[in-house]
């Protein structure tokens, strides 16, 4: 006798199936089949950082907070502050609870001076701070801009070092994309000012025809989150453990 499917088989096998099949949105599903939105993550960043952060455009902080909450089945929110001077960032940002994470904390290896007590860091996922750009191939470190016309960023630490070299010739500017300007029209043998957005400008405007590489005034940089949320803080650092090269692969797409 031949196996037959009758039309009332074949609706019940489609049933069962539709039922426990997941959903391909990547949300969650109930027991009771009802699709329900993932849990938020919120992070603080600041704007006008660009390349790294920016409500307009995105960046990388962006990026890698996306991947983070990827990988804790969260969907990310973001915060933006416009304070960017000692310790405000913090201050209107993760000690107020306005997000569960901020991006981009530079380092404090004891105790946090600023912040005692009050949130939790992370282990370091990349480094923050100036570089140096230029076409000139004597030159491979601040030491050696003795003699040459130097664009620097006003109120930089590079500035003391370079400061100090003979027959420098300085000019303090403050627009990143200026100063590059003018080292492209050859009105200047170097620029020195917040690497990200040299890196950036180089690739996105000049097809890296400068040579971009750190100062020594660079800064390891950790996600911040409330005291209370250790088990968040447990998550961040695994998944930094587990992927170190992960932030890097994001930051290449943008020059750096």
């Amino acid at each position: 006798m031949k196996n037959t499917i009758t039309p009332i088989s074949l609706i019940l096998c489609i049933a069962f199936l539709c039922q426990c099949t997941s959903p391909t949105d990547g949300n969650k599903t109930t027991n009771t089949g009802k699709i329900t939105a993932k849990d938020s993550l919120s992070f603080c960043l600041l704007n006008f950082y660009e390349p790294l952060s920016n409500k307009k455009g995105g960046g990388i902080y962006e990026d890698f907070a996306s991947y983070i909450a990827e990988e804790l089945d969260r969907t990310p929110k973001f915060v933006y502050l416009n304070s960017a001077y000692f310790n405000r960032p913090v201050c209107d940002g993760i000690k107020k609870g306005i997000c569960d994470c901020q991006m981009g904390h530079p380092i404090e290896e004891e105790e946090p001076w600023l912040i005692p007590r009050k949130v939790r860091q992370s282990k370091p996922y990349t480094s923050v701070g100036y570089a140096m750009a230029t076409a000139d191939p004597a030159v491979q470190k601040l030491e050696d801009l003795a003699g040459k016309k130097v664009i620097i960023m006003s109120q930089s630490p590079p500035m003391q070092v370079v400061g100090q070299l003979k027959d420098v010739q300085m000019k303090f500017m403050i627009d990143e994309t200026k100063m590059m300007e003018t080292l492209h029209t050859g009105d200047a043998d170097a620029v020195v000012a917040w690497g990200a957005k040299l890196y950036n400008l180089n690739k996105e405007k000049y097809n890296n025809k400068f040579k971009v590489t750190d100062t020594p005034y660079m800064w390891d940089v950790a996600i911040l989150t409330q005291a209370k949320d250790s088990t968040l803080m447990r998550q961040i650092n695994d998944i930094i453990k587990k992927q170190p090269t992960k932030y890097t692969e994001i930051a290449s797409g943008y020059g750096l």
